[in-house]
This record gives structure tokens, sequence and C-alpha cells, in this order.
């Protein structure tokens, strides 16, 4: 059964780890393995941390076992959008200039999911400055949907909804301006939310392309 905790939700995910069923290192096992598996065709996922998230997926089974999660999302897999901040990876935003340039500090919603116990599997690609419906830039190329290789995701989240789609993680944090969340997740069979402007505040970002219409989701 471990084999396929993959296919789970986060919230099914967090009850399996209340009850004592499954453990967090047991569901990045899969959802790694499933990357390993899936990423090479649909490229999802750009920039990976396995060796970190099975540090904290281990870290998160002690907390988990002791009664003590920090969250709902403790132990929960999932992805961010390479148009955010990791403190721990470049954002490339898709274009050259930026591909190899980190600023050690995460976007604020990204700080707050590990805050919280959720293991970051990696950076999902976006079209270059996250402009386009479909996804595809010069430093990681194409991704594909995983319903149909010959079709796009969808963008700007096109990696995001990819790598949840295909089951790398069954969360991904994206923002949108204009669609960016919502049409790719219509384009892969998902539910993709945009909250109200200002609802999630923002904090250590790339230029916002589209004024105060982006928003974290």
């Amino acid at each position: 059964m471990t084999d396929t905790l993959w296919r789970l939700s986060a919230t099914e995910l967090a009850r399996r780890y209340r009850e004592g069923s499954f453990t967090p290192l047991a569901a990045a096992q899969a959802c790694l393995a499933r990357l390993e598996a899936v990423n090479p065709r649909l490229n999802a996922v750009v920039q990976r941390r396995d060796a970190a998230v099975m540090q904290e997926a281990q870290a998160s089974t002690q907390r988990h076992r002791e009664g003590r999660p920090l969250s709902p999302l403790d132990g929960v897999p999932l992805t961010v959008k390479d148009s955010l901040y990791t403190a721990d990876q470049p954002t490339s935003w898709g274009t050259r200039a930026l591909a190899q340039v980190g600023t050690g500090q995460d976007e604020l919603a990204v700080a707050r999911a590990r805050a919280a116990g959720a293991l970051i599997l990696g950076k999902t690609n976006v079209p270059e400055f996250a402009l386009e419906g479909y996804t595809a830039n010069p430093v990681y190329g194409v991704t594909r949907n995983p319903w149909d290789l010959a079709l796009t995701p969808g963008g700007s989240s096109g990696g995001a909804v990819a790598a949840v789609a295909s089951g790398i993680g069954p969360l991904a944090i994206g923002q949108d301006g204009g669609g960016s969340i919502r049409r790719p997740a219509s384009h892969t069979g998902l539910v993709g939310l945009k909250p109200s402007l200002s609802a999630v505040p923002r904090e250590h970002v790339l230029p916002s392309l589209l004024l105060d219409f982006e928003v974290i989701g």
C-alpha cells in the first residue's frame, strides 16, 4: 500500500498521519519515487531537493509519533512554482538571466509552509516571466500534460498542475494574476484557487508584472 501513497490527497494523508497508519517518511518516499518515474516525461519539477525532503520527512514522522505535529500540513508533500523565492534554491522565473541566482530568502507563503512542516519537493516549471498560457522556457524547456503528452498543461502554473495531476505531490503553491492557477488547473482536471486580492500577504517577491492582480494560491 505504501507505494501508492502518492495517490492520496493532502487531507487524507493528514488523517492517516493522525491515526498512525502511515508516516510522512513513507509518503515522502512514495512521492519521490513517483517523481522519478513520471517527471522525465513531463518536466513538471525542474529543481529537486530529495535529500532535504527525506531529512524533513524523518523529523515530521518523529513529531507525529510524539503527538506534536506543527500543523495539519506537517508532513504533507508539496511543490513551489519557480516564480516564487525559495531560500535554498534559485528562482529562475523561466529566464536564463536568473537561472543561477539565489536570494537566500523564502516568499512569505513558502516560509509559512516550511514553518508548518510541509515537505517541499522542489520547484515547478513556468513560462518565461510566468506570462504565457502554456509552459515552456529557454532554461528548462517544455512541460507536458499528464493526460496527453502532446498537449500543454497550460500556464503559467503548468509545472505545478502537472505535478499534482500526475501524483508527484498532492499540493502546489503558485501565483495567479490573470488565470495562472485557474486555467492550467482546468487543463488537468484539478481545482485551482485564486484567493481575493491581499488575502494572502506577500514578502520577498519578484517584480510584479501584473500589478496587484498577482496573488498566492
